[in-house]
């Protein structure tokens, strides 16, 4: 499910790129696909530009927080699975040795 949702954000992102590129600038400076042509896709075409932008940037907004989103309950769903095995998994037992507490009160003397 999260890659099917990586792959079309991907897409969007992709897609997001190509449209501004597609659009004419405010000055008259060079424009991607030749010099000075106003409108690639005929009269309406300022206006469709204008809305597939919105679109794919509502998109990818809502999709940049939705995976985040997702990203985090996969992580604690995680960290609750590590927590379990470490509390399943046998603890290692301690070696006899001196007791820190006392070596700390013999050197504080």
């Amino acid at each position: 499910m999260y890659t099917f949702v990586l792959i079309l954000f991907v897409i969007v992102c992709i897609l997001l790129i190509l449209i501004i590129l597609l659009q004419s600038g405010k000055s008259s400076g060079m424009e991607l696909f030749g010099a000075g042509q106003q409108n690639i896709f005929g009269g309406q075409s300022a206006d469709m530009l204008t809305k597939i932008t919105t679109v794919l940037a509502i998109l990818f907004l809502v999709g940049t927080v939705g995976m985040a989103m997702f990203q985090a309950r996969r992580t604690s769903l995680v960290d609750r699975e590590l927590q379990k095995l470490k509390t399943m998994m046998p603890q290692p037992e301690q070696q006899a040795g001196p007791d820190t507490n006392m070596l700390l009160k013999k050197t504080n003397k």
